[in-house]
C-alpha cells in the first residue's frame, strides 16, 4: 500500500468513517511493516494536536463581504438579461483563474486564524487575526463633476473591487469607461439601469452606455490593485471627463 493510500485509510479510522473491508486493509498494512506504524504515530500525534487548537471566529466582515459578492453577481445576472446589447460572456475556463488569488487569500486568511494558536507558546489576540484578514479597507470615493449639468461620477476603489457610481440629471446618452492595461476586467454588480443601457466587457476594457437621469452603480472585480485604472466619460462623442484612478499602496488605500 503507497503512502497516500495508508494516510488516508489512518484519518478515516480517526473520523470513524471507514468501512469494514478498509478497517481490514488498513489492519494488514499496519501489520506488515514498522514504516507504517510509524505513519500511524504521526498520524495520531497530529490529530491530538488539532483537537486542542483553540477555535476563532471569522472577522465579521468576512460574511458581509461573501453576501454583498453573491448579491452583486446576482445582480449581474438579471441586469444582463434586460440589457439590449451584452458582450458575449467568456468560457468558465477563461474566467476561472482570475478568482484563484481571491480565493487563495481567502484561505490563506481562514488559515492564518486556526493555525496561529500551533506556534509554540505564542498567543495572538483575536483582534488580530480579524484584522489580518480586514486590512483591505474600502478607499474614500472621489466624485467629479461632468459638467454643463449632466451630473456626477464618484469612484473608490479597494482590494477587492473598484466602485463607479454615476449620477446622471439630464437625458443625454453617455457612455462610461474603465481601462487597465493587461487586465481582464470583469462587472460584480451593476445597478439602476434600464433597457437605454448597453454594457460591454472585452479583456481590459469595461464600458456602459446609458442615458439618465438616474443613479447607474458599477462594480468591477479582477482588476490588479497594483496597476492604475482610467476613467473616461464620453457625452456626445466629446470625452468630457478623464481620471486617472492610482494603484492600491501596500497599505491598501488608494
Amino acid at each position: 500500500m503507497n503512502r497516500e493510500r495508508l494516510e488516508a485509510l489512518l484519518w478515516e479510522r480517526i473520523d470513524a468513517t471507514i468501512s469494514g473491508r478498509d478497517l481490514s486493509e488498513l489492519e494488514t498494512a499496519l501489520a506488515a511493516g514498522a514504516e507504517s506504524r510509524r505513519l500511524e504515530r504521526e498520524v495520531a500525534a497530529l490529530a491530538g494536536r488539532l483537537t486542542e487548537l483553540r477555535p476563532v471566529a471569522p472577522p465579521a466582515e468576512l460574511r458581509a463581504r461573501i453576501d454583498q459578492a453573491l448579491a452583486g453577481a446576482t445582480a449581474v445576472a438579471g441586469a444582463a438579461k434586460s440589457l439590449g446589447t451584452v458582450a458575449p460572456r467568456r468560457p468558465w475556463s477563461d474566467r476561472a483563474p482570475r478568482w484563484l488569488p481571491l480565493a487563495a487569500c481567502l484561505l490563506v486568511g481562514i488559515a492564518v486564524g486556526v493555525m496561529l494558536p500551533m506556534v509554540g507558546d505564542l498567543t495572538v489576540p483575536e483582534s488580530q487575526v480579524a484584522g489580518t484578514m480586514g486590512a483591505a479597507a474600502g478607499g474614500t470615493p472621489v466624485t467629479l463633476d461632468l459638467g454643463n449639468g449632466r451630473g456626477t461620477v464618484a469612484i473608490s476603489r479597494d482590494a477587492f473591487e473598484t466602485r463607479v457610481d454615476l449620477l446622471l440629471e439630464g437625458d443625454e446618452e453617455i457612455i462610461l469607461s474603465v481601462r487597465q492595461a493587461g487586465a481582464s476586467l470583469a462587472v460584480s454588480r451593476l445597478d439602476g439601469t434600464d433597457h437605454s443601457s448597453t454594457l460591454a466587457v472585452d479583456g481590459g476594457s469595461v464600458s456602459l452606455s446609458t442615458r439618465g437621469p438616474g443613479l447607474r452603480r458599477l462594480g468591477i472585480s479582477d482588476a490588479s490593485p497594483a496597476t492604475a485604472l482610467r476613467l473616461e466619460v464620453t457625452a456626445g462623442g466629446t470625452v468630457v471627463l478623464e481620471h486617472r484612478v492610482e494603484a492600491l499602496s501596500e497599505e491598501g488605500g488608494s
